[in-house]
């Protein structure tokens, strides 16, 4: 009943890193339902370069989830701007997984996009995203720790930009909202202020 939100693994081998982290957490049951697989691939590069998701986890967490749940399996992402989507996971090492006839890949820019209003959206009032969401129960993101040049880091959170539809990404790169970031930097020196305290 009490086990954690969060769980940490250490092990050089893959597979058994992600049984120990996934054995450690509740998830809920899957049977039935359609999951998606959302790796970071949004670049045609070969593996084990840290740019997209080490295909290996990815194989691991499908591999637990299949061995436990009956469900329908979609792996997908939606690269950036002029990168073809099947050569991306192609290219990245994902070939043998996509072989699984237990798992179908989709390319999340493939179907018109769903719009979502975004109530009391302070810079952004809706935005549009793959139009495969409404077929989709479940999400597992499985990103890749990466550094950004604006913010030093992102780490996980840019892979569900992964959701955005194509070109809708650039405009969330344009957007400027000095205001906004002024009631940060205020909110940040209160917080640190008060530390020093």
């Amino acid at each position: 009943m009490n086990k954690p939100i969060v769980s940490i693994a250490r092990n050089k081998d893959i597979d058994s890193a992600v049984i120990e982290a996934l054995d450690r957490l509740t998830l809920p049951d899957l049977t039935n339902k359609t999951i998606l697989l959302k790796p970071n691939v949004g670049r045609e590069v070969d593996p084990n370069l840290a740019i997209n998701t080490n295909p290996k986890v990815v194989e691991s967490i499908f591999l637990y989830l299949k061995s436990r749940y009956d469900a329908n399996f979609l792996i997908g992402d939606s690269p950036i701007i002029a990168t073809n989507t099947k050569k991306a996971f192609n290219q990245s090492g994902y070939k043998t997984l996509l072989l699984d006839k237990k798992i179908q890949f989709v390319d999340l820019d493939q179907l018109p996009p769903k719009i979502l209003q975004i109530p009391n959206g302070t810079l952004i009032k809706k935005i549009k995203i793959t139009g495969y969401l409404d077929q989709i129960d479940y999400i597992i993101s499985i990103p890749v720790l990466k550094m950004h040049m604006h913010t030093g880091m992102s780490l996980s959170f840019k892979n569900m930009k992964g959701l955005i539809y194509k070109r809708e990404k650039i405009s969330l790169h344009q957007l400027h909202a000095p205001e906004v970031i002024e009631q940060v930097i205020k909110q940040y020196k209160f917080l640190t202020d008060k530390i020093k305290e």
